[in-house]
């Protein structure tokens, strides 16, 4: 039992890397349009970044950090909201939310690497 609990845990921490190629290649196969395929494809993968850090962390440190993801996401969110608010002179959620989806992905693909690094030399140490 925890030797399928740690496959599946590896498997959803190395996920975001594979569902990045995955998702480029089919809609370089399917689409024509090969204007903003990288975009679309690192759009795709914040869930799953955000899924690997979770379990990671979970697994790493024995932290459940579900609800301070929530938290950063809502309040960088409500930051850009407010920055193009007083850029513009109005809100436009649709912009600001792929914005703050967009820095996320920035976030977590950061946290994502410092959190491979740290677990590969804490294994290699012990």
């Amino acid at each position: 039992m925890t030797a399928l609990l740690i496959q599946i845990a590896a498997t959803l921490i190395t996920l975001p890397v594979i569902v990045i190629v995955l998702s480029y290649l089919l809609q370089m196969i399917w689409s024509g349009r090969k204007r903003g395929m990288v975009k679309r494809s690192l759009d795709v993968s914040v869930p799953f970044f955000a899924a690997a850090i979770y379990f990671g962390v979970l697994e790493f440190l024995g932290l459940d950090i579900l609800f301070w993801m929530i938290a950063v996401f809502l309040t960088s969110l409500g930051l850009l909201l407010f920055i193009h608010w007083r850029l513009f002179d109005e809100v436009d959620v649709k912009k600001s939310l792929l914005m703050a989806w967009r820095l996320h992905f920035l976030l977590y693909f950061g946290v994502y690497l410092g959190l491979l690094i740290s677990e590969v030399i804490y294994t290699v140490m012990q």
